[in-house]
């Protein structure tokens, strides 16, 4: 079984934070390759570098198992219906194609899958159950969303952007990387599932431009960071 260190939790007031105690999430277990279910219990800091926000989480299905100190790459929202996804078709070749989160989903669609129609599919083709560590979510160029900027910045809106540039601003985030170059839209980082390798949506990375900045170049924001709606913490700006 897996086990996070324990880390100190901070009890001074967080400004800001990625996700609030009682907020339900998806957690990827490193050791089975998939995501499970989880609630989040506490916010912990690490002990010395203050920037480095984790969280404590209840996993499974009646919530029995606690992982502690987990971090963010390691959490996501869970999908909604309706939601424009992207789900890996050919593991070994990634190959990817588009769907949305579709029909009637299990209780715990971590574990069993999400159901999804294919958007190449026509509407009398049936939906399809897809393993929930091949799917992850499509942003659309021009799609405003919100990104987490760290405990001092907080929630801040942006819009999604194609070709990525280099970008001379300045970044409080950690994980906010500049752009050297022109790429795809998202990268995406590669877990072990036995043999294979499937790309995951933890690691991930989505180029941006502030909602403030229009005119600015785009910064690559992890997409663990990225929401569609305002967060839950009331301090979405």
């Amino acid at each position: 079984e897996e086990q996070e260190e324990q880390e100190e939790e901070d009890t001074s007031i967080m400004e800001h934070s990625c996700f609030s105690k009682g907020d339900r999430v998806e957690y990827f277990s490193e050791t089975h390759k998939q995501w499970f279910p989880g609630v989040i219990v506490a916010q912990t800091v690490h002990k010395k570098r203050h920037s480095r926000e984790m969280y404590d989480v209840r996993i499974g299905a009646g919530g029995k198992q606690r992982r502690n100190a987990v971090e963010m790459t390691l959490l996501r929202r869970p999908l909604a219906q309706g939601e424009a996804v992207e789900v890996c078709t050919d593991v070994e070749a990634e190959t990817w194609q588009a769907a949305v989160v579709s029909g009637a989903q299990s209780s715990c669609p971590a574990v069993t899958g999400y159901r999804v129609r294919f958007v190449e599919a026509s509407d009398s083709e049936p939906t399809t159950v897809v393993p929930s560590a091949r799917v992850k979510r499509l942003f659309a160029v021009g799609e405003k969303v919100y990104v987490y900027r760290g405990r001092k910045l907080g929630w801040k809106e942006a819009i999604v952007q194609d070709e990525e540039d280099e970008d001379d601003d300045d970044d409080d985030m950690p994980g906010i990387q500049r752009i050297k170059s022109t790429a795809t839209v998202a990268t995406v980082c590669s877990c072990k599932v036995g043999a294979a390798e499937i790309p995951s949506e933890c690691g991930g990375r989505l180029p941006v431009v502030w909602a403030t900045k229009p005119g600015r170049k785009p910064v690559l924001a992890p997409l663990h960071t990225i929401s569609r709606t305002p967060p839950g913490d009331g301090r979405a700006a």
